[in-house]
């Protein structure tokens, strides 16, 4: 798209803001990088599947990409094998090479705008099982989307909520860590989304830089003293960037601290009156336009702004279960209604405590459900279940099927063509050494368990 399409208030305000506009401007018009994150709790890597160029700079688990395919009809990418995720908002990963190491042994992470995944599946592939990452996203239909994203990423330390951040803040729990990837008028998607250009006003970007605060404001309590923040936008506005992070510090207490970003790939250090934030431009580096800046919340900062006192509430019914076990490892199953959970068991309490407090989408690994009639109990595993990097191989009969087989699985079709001597009863359905969820056989029919929202759209013939 050439640069004249763009809002002449963007370009003037551009302008105004850079010496090198002319060629900032120019960057918007090149076609955009594109870039995976593979999972590194789930094997084999990417590279069986696609075409990968360099490694991101500043994420080891990035990778940019030879081509474009159609991730549609990759099987690897239905499983959770890798992440579609634009190489600036991988910058994260810099930020949490600092922020995790002087966090507590068993952490609670926060990601206050997750969807539809990307920060909060990097979140998890760094700290592993060690914490808890609550991915939260406020608007319902893409927090279902969010939910998918995670439960295909497979980690049983994830718990997906749809909560306003006063009420994540009401509710009593505390963070150590909290990433804020704020909504904003989205100047850094102009290269990628000409929505993004169609909706851009001078007005929507103040707006957006007013709400953004109150976004953080009412989060803010929730961090603890000592805790770290992410902030971060898809924009160049800085009324929605340095503004923000000064203000953070002049009103909230906040200390900002300096990232080791890697030098000689074009991201540009900002100083601000409270110190160093980093901005990423389409022009100077291989990826689109990102601001991300650490901030620490002080002791000081705890007595300038109060903490939100905690809620009185109704603990849900959830209790440890006998059942479920031997489809997992390494976690605590737990039972809430007829649904059984597993929760890695060094976080078991604070995940039970989470999912009291927030009513999440998703808590950690969904095993099954459990119908009891008389004195049989009846099992129906969870379709998440075999995604989970917790799940028991040899518990459920595994099938590996061809790539157009496994697609024909992923479209919802049930005329499979299954191994000779497939026995009666639940299977998980593989490809390439990844499990990609549940089926049931009957005898010569076949039951296809794969989620009908996740199912494949297009005709795959």
């Amino acid at each position: 798209m050439p640069s004249k399409s763009l809002p002449e208030a963007f370009v003037s305000r551009i302008k105004g803001q850079r010496p090198d506009a002319d060629s900032f401007l120019s960057a918007i018009a090149d076609t955009p990088w594109l870039s995976i994150r593979s999972n590194p709790f789930k094997t084999p890597d990417a590279s069986r599947c696609l075409t990968l160029a360099d490694t991101v700079p500043w994420c080891p688990d990035g990778n940019y990409l030879k081509d474009r395919p159609l991730f549609t009809l990759i099987p690897q990418f239905h499983a959770g094998a890798f992440y579609v995720q634009e190489s600036s908002s991988m910058s994260l990963s810099v930020a949490l090479s600092v922020a995790l190491p002087q966090l507590p042994p068993h952490p609670q992470c926060l990601d206050l705008c997750a969807a539809p995944g990307g920060k909060a599946t990097l979140l998890l592939s760094r700290i592993g099982d060690r914490g808890v990452v609550v991915a939260n996203e406020v608007v319902r239909s893409r927090a279902w989307i969010l939910r998918e994203n995670i439960a295909k990423w497979g980690s049983p330390s994830a718990i997906v909520t749809n909560k306003k951040p006063d009420e994540i803040a009401a509710s009593g729990i505390s963070f150590d860590l909290i990433t804020v990837d704020a909504p904003c008028s989205g100047e850094g998607m102009f290269r990628k989304d000409q929505t993004a250009i169609d909706e851009w006003t001078p007005k929507a970007a103040a707006d957006c830089a007013t709400r953004q605060r109150e976004i953080l404001a009412d989060i803010w309590p929730a961090l603890k003293t000592d805790g770290f923040l992410v902030y971060s936008t898809c924009t160049y506005n800085p009324d929605e960037n340095e503004r923000n992070v000064e203000w953070m510090a002049e009103e909230l207490g906040a200390e900002v601290i300096g990232l080791p970003m890697p030098d000689g790939f074009g991201i540009e250090t900002l100083q601000t009156t409270a110190g160093q934030a980093y901005a990423f431009y389409p022009h100077k580096v291989r990826g689109e336009g990102l601001f991300i800046c650490l901030l620490r919340k002080t002791g000081n900062s705890a007595s300038r702004h109060s903490e939100t006192k905690k809620k009185s509430r109704p603990r849900a019914e959830i209790k440890e279960s006998k059942y479920g076990s031997e489809y997992t490892r390494g976690l605590r199953v737990f039972q809430k209604g007829n649904d059984l959970i597993g929760f890695p068991s060094s976080l078991s309490t604070a995940m039970v405590d989470v999912t009291n407090a927030l009513d999440p989408l998703l808590a950690g690994t969904p095993i099954g459900s459990l119908l009891k009639k008389k004195d049989l109990a009846l099992f129906t595993p969870a379709p998440e279940l075999p995604l989970s990097s917790a799940f028991r191989p040899g518990s459920i009969t595994e099938i590996e099927l061809p790539k157009q087989q496994a697609l024909k699985f992923l479209h919802g079709d049930s005329d499979l063509l299954l191994p000779d001597g497939t026995p009666d009863g639940w299977i998980v359905v593989s490809h390439d050494g990844l499990r990609l969820g549940l089926a049931k056989v009957i005898g010569k029919r076949l039951n296809n368990y794969f989620p009908k929202e996740w199912r494949i759209k297009m005709n795959i013939d």
